[in-house]
């Protein structure tokens, strides 16, 4: 209980890792503990952990200060603080009665006292402390440290071109990137409703090649490609959710001559590539997906579980990704990394990575849907300036939720470039304001000239078109 305390003033520090160039100081106070066991061996121990936790925050400083008064009012919390020239004092109180809680937590701002705040939440049940510490997470974050963009990061470093708008009577979803037909040179991949077009890029243009007719049922959620089976082409990994049931129906294409064949079909993965290898995560019967993301090995023309992650609990494949030896991962739309002691550091301040893509559960009994869950979208960890210092890039995709929370507006998007080369997340580059529905992107050498492009799938007025991304250097 004390770590699930203590997780909530983690994630206060965690955020002013991101570019805040003026220090700041927090200074805690022992929280007032009320339970059946030693309250002051549970207050003495959230102090020491949390003191702990802290250690490495840069831009940040955390410190304690013993206080034999623990009836303290807001304005004598407020004095202490500013006495001991911290920017914020945090304080708060727990009960623990049963199987419930009661919980307070007190951020007091010492400079600007209008903007302290409060959370409160009472309980029978202690399952939904961690719930509710996710539910407050982004207000904290918003209103403890506001993050500033470094002033010498030019929103003009990438040039942007656009490809012809495609007539097609359906929206682009996912895109991928692979040599498919074994020329050494990439090709462009794409799904479009139930069918997949594969475009080549010719004389600074996207040409359309080839085009793969799905099934009138075909709803494909997931796209990758990449040569697993080392024959000199890229297989297609088709994530394609079955229709009876909150299981996969997925399917590998490769090109044989010229056709598309299905070498693996009906498979119940969710696939996707990390760097050079295959992972897959199964669905499951009664949630979106089984818990356990795997390296995938082929033997015989089949892919196979290996490999277990280490990944929390819960995380969706679609938002996993590993690099510079680190495992980042997507939780609630925030993007975040596991740090060298197993412990959950947030990159993102605000929800980042989100898509319209969503599977849905099933009532198996009558055929309901139960709930939905939108799909991250992909992280890259690639070098796009050819420095040979591989930064880890993610799509900002704000949203609006429509009436009644049925479905996503988006009308705009970013792409953000961050350096990972530390033990934290810092903002280098940030692109201009991207106009429309930005409905997936892929880091790879689109043009061969030995520099990766960031190329967007962009809908805008009922249009699609390829966006593409380069770094001036």
């Amino acid at each position: 209980m004390i770590k699930k305390i203590s997780y909530i003033l983690i994630l206060l520090l965690a955020f002013s890792t991101l570019g805040a160039k003026e220090n700041k100081k927090a200074l805690i106070l022992p929280f007032k503990i009320f339970s059946e066991e030693k309250s002051l061996t549970l207050q003495e121990g959230i102090n020491s952990i949390l003191l702990k936790r802290f250690e490495g925050f840069e831009n940040f400083s955390v410190s304690q200060i013993d206080v034999k008064d623990t009836k303290l009012d807001k304005n004598q919390i407020i004095k202490i603080g500013l006495k001991e020239s911290a920017d914020f004092v945090i304080s708060g109180s727990a009960l623990f009665f049963g199987g419930g809680f009661t919980l307070d937590i007190n951020v007091f701002n010492t400079k600007e006292v209008n903007k302290s705040f409060n959370f409160h939440k009472n309980s029978e049940d202690k399952k939904e402390l961690l719930p509710f510490l996710d539910e407050i997470t982004e207000d904290i974050k918003k209103k403890l440290v506001k993050v500033d963009i470094p002033q010498n990061l030019k929103k003009e470093e990438f040039t942007f071109t656009r490809s012809k708008k495609f007539k097609l009577n359906v929206k682009m979803k996912r895109v991928c990137a692979g040599d498919i037909d074994g020329d050494k040179k990439i090709e462009l991949i794409a799904s479009c409703g139930k069918d997949i077009y594969i475009f080549k890029y010719t004389n600074n243009e996207f040409k359309r090649v080839y085009r793969i007719k799905g099934k009138l049922y075909y709803d494909i959620i997931g796209l990758d490609a990449k040569d697993i089976n080392q024959n000199g082409k890229a297989e297609i990994f088709v994530n394609l959710k079955a229709v009876h049931n909150n299981l996969m129906d997925s399917f590998v294409l490769e090109l044989q001559g010229k056709d598309f064949i299905k070498i693996s079909e009906k498979q119940n993965f969710n696939y996707k590539i990390v760097g050079n290898k295959l992972y897959g995560q199964k669905g499951s019967y009664n949630s979106f997906f089984e818990n356990g993301i795997y390296n995938l090995n082929i033997k015989d023309k089949n892919y196979y579980l290996d490999k277990k992650e280490e990944c929390p609990e819960g995380i969706s494949i679609y938002g996993f990704m590993k690099g510079l030896g680190k495992t980042f991962i997507t939780k609630n739309e925030q993007v975040a990394f596991i740090n060298k002691y197993d412990e959950i550091e947030f990159i993102s301040d605000e929800k980042k990575g989100a898509t319209n893509i969503y599977i849905e559960k099933k009532d198996l009994q009558y055929g309901d849907f139960e709930e939905r869950f939108y799909l991250p979208h992909k992280l890259y960890i690639k070098d796009i300036n050819g420095d040979n210092i591989k930064e880890l890039i993610i799509l900002n995709n704000p949203y609006e939720n429509k009436l009644f929370g049925k479905g996503r507006t988006f009308t705009h998007g970013f792409v953000e470039v961050f350096d990972i080369s530390k033990d934290s997340a810092t903002l280098k580059q940030k692109s201009k304001k991207i106009e429309g529905l930005i409905s997936d992107y892929v880091v790879s050498d689109i043009d061969s000239d030995g520099i990766n492009e960031i190329v967007l799938s962009v809908t805008n007025k009922k249009k699609s078109y390829f966006l593409t991304l380069k770094t001036l250097h």
